[in-house]
Protein backbone atom coordinates (compact mmCIF):
# COMPACT_ATOMS: atom_id res chain seq x y z
CA UNK A 1 0.00 0.00 0.00
CA UNK A 2 1.24 3.07 -0.58
CA UNK A 3 1.33 5.45 1.81
CA UNK A 4 1.99 10.00 2.47
CA UNK A 5 -1.58 10.44 1.26
CA UNK A 6 -2.87 13.74 2.65
CA UNK A 7 -7.06 14.82 2.41
CA UNK A 8 -8.00 18.79 3.09
CA UNK A 9 -11.67 20.56 2.02
CA UNK A 10 -11.72 22.42 -1.40
CA UNK A 11 -11.28 26.29 -1.16
CA UNK A 12 -12.65 28.36 -3.82
CA UNK A 13 -9.22 28.45 -5.82
CA UNK A 14 -8.87 25.01 -6.15
CA UNK A 15 -11.79 25.53 -8.69
CA UNK A 16 -9.21 26.44 -11.84
CA UNK A 17 -6.70 23.51 -10.93
CA UNK A 18 -9.83 21.26 -11.61
CA UNK A 19 -10.80 22.74 -14.53
CA UNK A 20 -7.47 22.02 -15.86
CA UNK A 21 -8.04 18.85 -14.84
CA UNK A 22 -11.48 18.36 -16.17
CA UNK A 23 -9.98 19.68 -19.45
CA UNK A 24 -7.17 17.22 -19.86
CA UNK A 25 -10.03 14.17 -19.26
CA UNK A 26 -11.68 15.85 -21.89
CA UNK A 27 -14.73 15.97 -19.75
CA UNK A 28 -16.77 19.12 -19.64
CA UNK A 29 -16.30 21.14 -16.69
CA UNK A 30 -19.36 21.68 -14.19
CA UNK A 31 -20.11 24.91 -14.04
CA UNK A 32 -19.11 26.61 -10.33
CA UNK A 33 -22.67 27.28 -9.97
CA UNK A 34 -23.42 24.13 -9.85
CA UNK A 35 -21.17 22.45 -7.43
CA UNK A 36 -22.00 23.00 -3.55
CA UNK A 37 -22.38 26.17 -2.42
CA UNK A 38 -19.38 25.38 -0.04
CA UNK A 39 -16.46 24.65 -2.28
CA UNK A 40 -15.30 23.51 1.27
CA UNK A 41 -17.99 20.34 1.01
CA UNK A 42 -14.89 19.24 -1.50
CA UNK A 43 -12.02 17.44 -1.14
CA UNK A 44 -8.78 16.72 -2.30
CA UNK A 45 -6.06 14.68 -1.94
CA UNK A 46 -2.67 15.09 -2.24
CA UNK A 47 0.35 12.62 -2.49
CA UNK A 48 3.94 13.63 -0.81
CA UNK A 49 2.45 17.33 -1.39
CA UNK A 50 0.94 17.38 -5.02
CA UNK A 51 -2.41 17.59 -5.49
CA UNK A 52 -3.83 14.00 -7.00
CA UNK A 53 -7.50 13.83 -7.23
CA UNK A 54 -10.36 15.52 -5.84
CA UNK A 55 -14.68 14.92 -5.60
CA UNK A 56 -17.62 16.71 -4.22
CA UNK A 57 -20.21 15.46 -1.70
CA UNK A 58 -23.70 17.01 -1.88
CA UNK A 59 -26.17 16.73 0.57
CA UNK A 60 -30.33 16.29 -0.63
CA UNK A 61 -33.18 17.13 1.11
CA UNK A 62 -32.90 13.65 3.30
CA UNK A 63 -30.64 13.99 6.21
CA UNK A 64 -29.99 10.36 5.25
CA UNK A 65 -29.22 10.28 1.35
CA UNK A 66 -25.95 11.70 0.17
CA UNK A 67 -24.58 12.30 -3.56
CA UNK A 68 -20.95 12.01 -4.97
CA UNK A 69 -20.20 13.44 -8.03
CA UNK A 70 -17.37 15.07 -10.36
CA UNK A 71 -14.53 12.93 -9.00
CA UNK A 72 -11.15 14.25 -11.11
CA UNK A 73 -7.66 13.56 -11.41
CA UNK A 74 -4.37 15.07 -12.10
CA UNK A 75 -2.89 13.80 -15.19
CA UNK A 76 0.69 14.77 -13.50
CA UNK A 77 0.71 11.88 -11.18
CA UNK A 78 1.07 8.54 -13.50
CA UNK A 79 1.95 5.66 -11.13
CA UNK A 80 -0.96 3.58 -11.85
CA UNK A 81 -0.85 2.44 -7.69
CA UNK A 82 -0.30 5.89 -6.48
CA UNK A 83 -3.77 6.69 -8.37
CA UNK A 84 -5.54 3.79 -8.04
CA UNK A 85 -5.11 4.17 -4.25
CA UNK A 86 -5.30 7.81 -4.04
CA UNK A 87 -8.75 7.45 -5.43
CA UNK A 88 -9.61 4.83 -3.05
CA UNK A 89 -8.17 7.07 -0.55
CA UNK A 90 -10.79 10.52 -1.44
CA UNK A 91 -13.90 7.68 -1.64
CA UNK A 92 -13.11 6.95 2.02
CA UNK A 93 -12.91 10.67 2.66
CA UNK A 94 -16.42 11.06 1.21
CA UNK A 95 -17.66 8.05 2.95
CA UNK A 96 -16.38 9.41 6.41
CA UNK A 97 -17.69 13.04 5.88
CA UNK A 98 -21.11 11.35 5.06
CA UNK A 99 -21.24 9.65 7.84
CA UNK A 100 -20.27 12.50 10.12
CA UNK A 101 -23.26 13.78 8.73
CA UNK A 102 -25.66 11.39 9.02
CA UNK A 103 -26.05 9.60 6.07
CA UNK A 104 -27.11 6.16 5.55
CA UNK A 105 -26.93 6.05 1.49
CA UNK A 106 -24.46 7.49 -0.19
CA UNK A 107 -25.26 6.96 -4.47
CA UNK A 108 -23.47 7.72 -7.51
CA UNK A 109 -23.53 7.33 -11.34
CA UNK A 110 -20.58 6.25 -12.96
CA UNK A 111 -19.45 5.14 -16.79
CA UNK A 112 -15.73 4.69 -16.14
CA UNK A 113 -14.93 1.04 -15.71
CA UNK A 114 -11.60 2.22 -13.54
CA UNK A 115 -13.58 4.58 -11.11
CA UNK A 116 -16.25 1.83 -10.70
CA UNK A 117 -13.72 -0.57 -9.63
CA UNK A 118 -12.35 2.07 -7.24
CA UNK A 119 -15.74 2.16 -5.76
CA UNK A 120 -16.28 -1.61 -5.40
CA UNK A 121 -13.02 -1.48 -3.64
CA UNK A 122 -14.70 0.84 -0.78
CA UNK A 123 -17.78 -1.31 -0.82
CA UNK A 124 -20.19 0.68 -3.03
CA UNK A 125 -22.83 -2.11 -4.72
CA UNK A 126 -23.40 -1.52 -8.34
CA UNK A 127 -26.62 -0.67 -8.86
CA UNK A 128 -27.89 0.42 -12.43
CA UNK A 129 -26.24 -0.46 -15.48
CA UNK A 130 -26.67 1.08 -19.03
CA UNK A 131 -28.41 3.44 -17.96
CA UNK A 132 -28.33 7.32 -18.99
CA UNK A 133 -27.95 10.15 -17.56
CA UNK A 134 -30.62 12.91 -18.06
CA UNK A 135 -30.37 16.38 -17.60
CA UNK A 136 -32.41 19.59 -17.77
CA UNK A 137 -30.29 23.18 -17.39
CA UNK A 138 -32.80 26.22 -16.57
Amino acid sequence: MVKDFSIRNLQEEDYDTLLGWWKYHRFKAPPRFILPDNIADGLMVSHNGIELCSGFLYSTSSSSLFHVEWIVSTPEIKDRTIRKEGLEYLINGIIYVANKKGAKVIYTSLVNPHLIERYKNCGFLEGSTGSTEMVKIL
